[in-house]
Parts: C-alpha cells; structure tokens; sequence
C-alpha cells in the first residue's frame, strides 16, 4: 500500500480541474485523480489539521467554498487524517470526518482566542522560563528601536532591560498580529538575519543546504544565537518529530534558502502551516506540491533527517503513473 499526502494546491487542483485547463500540465490532474480515486490501486490518500488550518483561511472570506473543499477531501481520502497525539507526540491514521473535524477545530481556535484576551502570553512565557536562558545576552535597544520604527510595536522591556530574553517578551505580546499581518514583522527579521549571517547565497542550489548551514552558522554571532537556540530545542526533546521539522524549515526559509514571498495574507503563518503538511507528510510515502519554495525545503529536510517520503508534483506523479514506475 502507497501513502499520499497533497498539499492544499494540489487538492484544488482535483476538486476543480476546469478551473486550471490553462495551466501547464493540465492533463496531469485527469491521470492523478483517477489513479488516487481507483480503490483496486490500494493506495491511501491522508489529510491532516494543516489542511483545517488552511481551510479556516478560506472559511473566513467564503465559508460555503471551504465546506464545500472539506467534503471534497472526505471523499478523496475516504476520512483518513494523519492526528497527533497532544501528549505523547504519536501520529497515527484516524476515522475522522474533514468537516466535522473542522467545526471541532473552528470552535477550539475561538476559544483560544478567547482566553488569549484574558491571558497574557508574556506571563504564561515568563512562568515557563521559556528563553530564560537567553537574559544573559544582551541586544542594542537603540538599533531594534530604529529597525522596528515602521510596525507598531513597542519594546518597554526591552528598553528597560535590553536583553535576549526581554525582546523575546516583548515580541510574544503581539502575538496576534503576527499570526494575522505579521509578514511585516517576519519579512523585517527575516531581512536583518540574512544580512547578518550573511550564508544564503552559499545555500543556493545546494542538496543538503542544512548540512551546509550547520559548518557556516558558528562564523557570525546570530548565527550562533540561531544554531545554540535550535540545538537545545532539539536536546530538550530528541523525539518530537514535528519541532524537529518545522524547525528546520522555517530556518531554511529565514536563512534565504528558496524563501517564500511574504506579502499581505501571505505571511509567517502561512508560511508555518507550509511547515506543518511537511511534518505530516513525513508520516506518507510521497508528498505532492506544486509549490516550489515548499518542495525544495521540505526535500532538504527529508533529506537531512535521512526519512524517505519523496516529494513531488502534480506532473511528475502523473509521468510515474502513466509509466507504472510508482
């Protein structure tokens, strides 16, 4: 038995061929939806939260398209979803209905938006010792002043305390509108760490750029920030797959290795839900996108952590397919 994992384009693409008659490769989705749609083939097709994390993008302009998707991947994947458990981190294959599901999912985010106004995330950070590590390294309150003079965003703690640990805080306060328009905000951090580490153009073109990236983050001290920040992370919990992944591809991505292009509705979250079909694709055999900076990442990922899902487009499945070399 195949395990497939499709990326959210690809599932359009599927859902509503007539839509892409235009697009190179056209045939491809005929060839792939039969073949994924043909129960003798014994393959599995798997969705997982991060496509309920992109359908509830959707659902927020028009709600009856994303139910209308949702079914759409009921079908596909005859209710198959990749779930991960809470606490033990165990990812196994679920009976779930895509659209039940996601009311579940709509309704546990509302919540949480809800608490979020109750609960301040700096103290429930500061409770954690998360990044406490990090009070001992100081930062130049003056330059993230200048550097952050055009987001409205201020830095009291960090002014008062200029410190790692303090801008961390101070960061965390502005959770939601950095999960809302906070390309701003990562599309500036994202410029400064290029510029200081100052590696993506050593990154370019490279099979394994994270092996690359792991001789040349010591040269500078961001990058050694970056490199100490991840290897304790991964230290604390060896195991824990998803960090693990996400980790290494949003940092690919902020090192300047095939970056996604951030822009109004296109920023760091969905740029973390890119991150998240990776992980669970790593659960399947292949992993089909047609999104480029997507499909470089996530093989440089797969590739360094030596797992064994291949990833590839709509066409060139389609080409494996019609030469039964699957």
């Amino acid at each position: 038995m195949l395990t497939f994992y499709l990326d959210s384009n690809i599932l359009s693409y599927l859902q509503n061929p007539d839509q892409y008659v235009r697009m190179e490769g056209y045939d491809s989705i005929g060839v792939v939806k039969t073949y994924l749609g043909n129960a003798s083939n014994n393959v599995h097709v798997l969705y997982s939260t991060a496509h309920l994390m992109d359908s509830r993008k959707q659902f927020n302009k028009t709600p009856d398209l994303a139910l209308l998707k949702l079914e759409f991947i009921n079908q596909l994947t005859r209710n198959n979803c990749l779930l991960q458990d809470l606490y033990t981190k165990e990812v196994r294959i679920e009976q779930r209905n895509a659209v039940d599901l996601f009311r579940s999912y709509n309704s546990l985010h509302d919540v949480s938006a809800e608490l979020g106004d109750r609960t301040k995330l700096s103290t429930l950070m500061e409770e954690s010792n998360l990044f406490k590590a990090y009070e001992r390294l100081p930062v130049n309150y003056e330059q993230i002043a200048e550097e952050f003079k055009d987001i409205p965003i201020t830095f009291k703690r960090t002014k008062i305390r200029p410190n790692v640990y303090s801008l961390m805080c101070d960061l965390i306060e502005q959770f939601d509108f950095i999960s809302t328009d906070g390309h701003l905000i990562y599309k500036l951090l994202r410029d400064k760490m290029q510029s200081e580490i100052g590696i993506a153009h050593q990154l370019a073109g490279q099979l394994n750029p994270l092996a690359i990236a792991n001789q040349l983050l010591p040269n500078t001290e961001t990058g050694q920030l970056m490199q100490e920040v991840m290897t304790n992370s991964f230290r604390s919990d060896p195991n824990n797959r998803e960090d693990i992944i996400a980790s290494y591809f949003m940092n690919l991505d902020a090192l300047g290795y095939r970056q996604d292009k951030i822009k109004r509705g296109h920023g760091y979250m969905s740029l973390a839900t890119d991150a998240q079909h990776a992980f669970y694709a790593s659960y399947c055999d292949f992993f089909v996108t047609n999104d480029e900076p997507t499909t470089d990442k996530a093989k440089a990922v797969y590739n360094y952590l030596r797992l064994p899902t291949k990833v590839t487009t709509l066409q060139e499945l389609a080409a494996k397919i019609a030469a039964n070399s699957l």
